[in-house]
């Protein structure tokens, strides 16, 4: 079936349904509130929903969509820990307000993980800019296939947009991939300095300069 469009509200959409579901809160409300001093006690169990909290939910569901698409598909303890170590990398962690009203990091990521397998289960039929990577590497949709591809800016390559590079080549075909690791920038969307040296590794490439 085709997509029926863009989305840009996706992620807000999939973070009030996954905060509005009884089985969810339940699961939140078993898992640890925060350490801070500041916790308002009466929220320590039953933590207080409020449009902040529906907003770094669905911040959390857009980054673990690009820098860690299969990490729903872990056991729920692992997966929760998986999610909070991106929350961790990329400044997501729940500011100090959203802990004195009982979010703890592992209360965002326990409603953020119902959120990504909902956005992979794409029953809407709607997508985001996250989605264009995520959904078809963790549903296996088809892809062209070809003999030779060419990639540039190959430094700023994350590990999801490798892997969907990969399932584009044929058996037997080539990457050509174009990069300077010096000038990588796109760290906040699960790029790193080193995926050059990572690429060449995991494709046994040969490297070469700008003056062949």
């Amino acid at each position: 079936d085709e997509a029926q469009g863009v989305d840009n509200d996706r992620a807000y959409r999939l973070a009030d349904e996954a905060l509005a579901d009884p089985k969810v809160v339940s699961e939140v409300r078993a898992a640890p509130a925060p350490e801070s001093d500041k916790l308002i006690p009466e929220f320590r169990h039953a933590p207080y929903v409020s449009r902040e909290v529906g907003s770094a939910v669905a911040s959390v569901l857009t980054k673990v969509r690009e820098c860690a698409p299969f990490a729903f598909r872990e056991e729920r303890g692992l997966a929760v820990a998986q999610i909070e170590d991106v929350m961790a990398q990329y400044d997501l962690l729940p500011e100090e307000g959203l802990e004195r009203h009982g979010w703890s990091a592992s209360r965002i990521a326990t409603v953020a993980l119902h959120a990504v397998r909902a956005a992979a289960e794409f029953k809407d039929r709607r997508f985001d800019f996250a989605d264009m990577l995520f959904l078809p590497l963790v549903n296996g949709w088809c892809y062209p296939r070809f003999d030779l591809i060419v990639q540039d800016e190959a430094q700023d390559c994350s590990l999801p947009m490798f892997m969907f590079v990969r399932n584009m080549l044929k058996a037997h075909g080539r990457i050509a991939m174009v990069g300077d690791e010096m000038q990588a920038i796109y760290s906040f969307r699960g790029a790193d300095s080193a995926a050059m040296g990572r690429i060449g590794e995991q494709l046994g490439a040969t490297p070469l300069p700008l003056n062949i």
